[in-house]
């Protein structure tokens, strides 16, 4: 059974690795850079209250200015499993279904609740996984945001 669905879906399992592996390569290149700049700047000696006019507000904008773009991506990465799980939740049942392949499955000695239960629970457990790595990348990435909101915080 686990060979069967594995079978069936490694297309999309392979599709999202890639993806997973893309977005990984660009969160490490950017993040890098990013944490780096943060140092370079300084911007960790200016955190909490920041007075208008301050050096460090200067600073906190030359560093918005300079990565201000990359928060779209922060956005959309966190749509990103959403739209995933649509895409492979939706046709995980409809096509078994649809090319009549469950009845197949039910001659055989499984029980359906034994080919739901291994199907939902691999297909879905490699999305929860994948999602999983994406969140703790796109956490560490956004670390240097985060520090600067909490400094940003005590002014509005």
């Amino acid at each position: 059974m686990i060979w069967l669905t594995w079978r069936q879906h490694r297309l999309e399992g392979l599709m999202t690795l890639g993806v997973l592996a893309l977005i990984g390569v660009f969160l490490l290149l950017t993040g890098r850079e990013m944490a780096n700049s943060f140092q370079q700047l300084g911007l960790s000696h200016c955190l909490g209250q920041i007075p208008p006019g301050s050096p460090c507000s200067d600073l906190i904008q030359a560093f918005g200015i300079q990565y201000g773009f990359l928060l779209f991506f922060d956005i959309l990465l966190i749509v990103l499993p959403l739209l995933l799980g649509a895409l492979v939740g939706a046709p995980l049942g409809a096509r078994e279904v649809e090319q009549r392949m469950h009845l197949l499955v039910w001659t055989q000695s499984i029980t359906r609740l034994r080919w739901l239960t291994v199907k939902l629970v691999l297909v879905l457990g490699a999305g929860v996984l994948a999602s999983g790595a994406l969140l703790a990348v796109l956490i560490w990435w956004y670390r240097p945001w985060a520090q600067l909101d909490g400094s940003f915080g005590t002014n509005a």
